[in-house]
């Protein structure tokens, strides 16, 4: 049986993702992020938000750019989610697909 801090944590990631596929969020430095994963704490009161990047931006500028923007993605969060306090939102660069291209390259090489 899933908690509830489960849910809630793919619901702000569902509606986080529908925010930068559809343009909800304007920031040229979020723009090509995806979101990965997101953890909220059993009490609700803390949200990380794991995130990654294709574009060439520099990882600190991404997370800048959402916490930049973390204002009016908590303020949306809250009129689509039905939940009696919104978590504060904590956003982390997650490098583990580039570990994990690194590793393959390093076994492909062996390999080869």
């Amino acid at each position: 049986m899933f908690q509830r801090s489960e849910r809630i944590s793919v619901l702000i990631k569902e509606e986080i993702a529908a925010m930068l596929l559809f343009g909800g969020l304007k920031d040229p430095r979020v723009q090509g992020a995806r979101i990965t994963e997101v953890k909220v704490t059993k009490d609700l009161t803390k949200a990380t938000i794991f995130v990654t990047s294709d574009n060439e931006i520099a990882k600190e500028e991404v997370i800048i750019g959402f916490m930049n923007a973390s204002g009016f993605i908590k303020k949306e969060l809250s009129g689509k989610l039905y939940i009696r306090k919104m978590p504060n939102l904590f956003f982390v660069y997650d490098d583990s697909q580039e570990s994990i291209n690194k590793i393959e390259e390093i076994l492909k090489s062996l390999h080869d």
